[in-house]
């Protein structure tokens, strides 16, 4: 999943570190004859990131990949621009107002994308360049360091405001390349001070909460035994948006030692309560029509569940939807077919059940075994059928 909030990211995560204001507007074009290079390469770079926030009409038609390459040229594009306005005008102000925002374009370098991408697209499946990812990262955060002691910024930036949002996104890299650097032992101690540090030091910080789950996924990934631990740690954070985090992830780590519960109304008005599943494979899938890996990956839990519905799976949707797409979702479950009970409550990011399981990105599942435990929180693809299959036949 691609970390920042990128204007066409086909990964769909609530922005934190794009945060900055918008750029000075553009010289008139009429002005532009007269106008000083500077200018004109002003013009040129704010009509540019002007146009880049527009989706091609035909978007939703092109394949994921195809998407994946126009994003991919987009930011590269983007990115060239703001990086050669600041080397060619080392001391206009306006340079500073291009870093804040740098990382709104900052690419994946993405050098191949494999085969069955289109069939199951998985953004951590692509082949990237790290080394040149790596390179790129350290410019632009040596560029926000030059920005806190720099004596001709705009009026339009606050010192105040972008030091605590630097220091978060140093410590923000530094769980980045720990996460994309492949071969590159990690320093786990080194780590998790610099993430505590914040949450100390900004103890009302949102930006402590994305700290804290990006470190928590990394543990996941490679030292899942060590995850327990830090989250019995990190539930006496001294940051109030930390501590309610970490409560949504130990009740989905709990889940894996006692029967997970869940009750609601659905979207339909049919009630659903796990207590009354106890006994099957029950998915619980958060997504929304808005979501292309969602969609993408709603073929094989169709396919799961017309394969082993008879043999005792389910399937329960919690669609992060907002109201007004309320008959959208509607018309998106007939049309589909989707014969399984759905949560909704119209609050996208702020659904209730995906708040109280702290989950920060879609496609979601959390995969039940017959005892009602978790048994997965990986089941995409071709390991959903696999373990639907394994809890079905011990």
């Amino acid at each position: 999943m691609t970390r920042f909030s990128l204007t066409l990211a086909l990964t769909l995560l609530p922005p934190v570190f794009a945060a900055g204001p918008s750029p000075t507007p553009a010289t008139p074009l009429a002005d532009l004859e007269t106008a000083s290079p500077a200018d004109r390469d002003w013009s040129h770079l704010m009509d540019f990131l002007k146009n880049k926030t527009s989706l091609p009409a035909d978007w939703e038609q092109r394949s994921p990949s195809d998407q994946v390459r126009a994003n991919e040229a987009m930011m590269q594009r983007a990115q060239d621009l703001e990086l050669a306005f600041i080397d060619s005008h080392p001391t206009d102000p306006r340079r500073w107002e291009i870093v804040v925002i740098l990382r709104r374009s900052l690419p994946r370098f993405v050098t191949e994308i494999p085969t069955g991408y289109d069939m199951h697209p998985d953004d951590g499946t692509l082949i990237l360049d790290h080394a040149a990812f790596a390179k790129r990262l350290r410019r632009i955060a040596t560029l926000e360091q030059a920005l806190l002691s720099a004596n001709d910024l705009p009026s339009s930036l606050s010192l105040a405001k972008y030091r605590p949002l630097f220091l978060a996104r140093t410590v923000d890299d530094a769980l980045t390349l720990a996460r994309t650097q492949p071969g590159v032992a990690i320093d786990w101690a080194s780590l998790a001070t610099k993430v505590d540090a914040y949450a100390r030091d900004f103890p009302g910080a949102s930006e402590a909460e994305w700290l804290e789950n990006t470190y928590l996924q990394l543990l996941e990934s490679k030292r899942s035994d060590a995850l327990r631990a830090r989250l019995q740690q990190s539930a006496q954070s001294p940051n109030a948006k930390v501590r309610a985090m970490v409560a949504g992830r130990l009740r989905v780590e709990n889940a894996r030692d006692e029967p997970m519960e869940l009750t609601f109304t659905a979207l339909d008005g049919r009630k659903v309560d796990l207590a009354g599943l106890r006994g099957k494979v029950v998915l619980i899938d958060f997504w929304a029509t808005w979501c292309g890996p969602c969609i993408a990956e709603l073929p094989n839990v169709k396919a799961a569940y017309e394969k082993y519905h008879d043999r005792g799976f389910e399937v329960i949707g919690i669609a992060l939807d907002a109201e007004v797409d309320r008959e959208k979702l509607r018309q998106f479950i007939e049309r589909e077919h989707l014969p399984w009970p759905q949560y909704f409550d119209g609050k996208k990011w702020k659904t209730a059940l995906a708040r109280d399981f702290s989950v920060s990105s879609i496609p979601t599942t959390f995969l039940l075994g017959p005892d009602g435990r978790l048994a997965s929180t990986s089941a995409r693809g071709k390991s959903l059928d696999l373990e639907i299959s394994r809890l079905l036949n011990p």
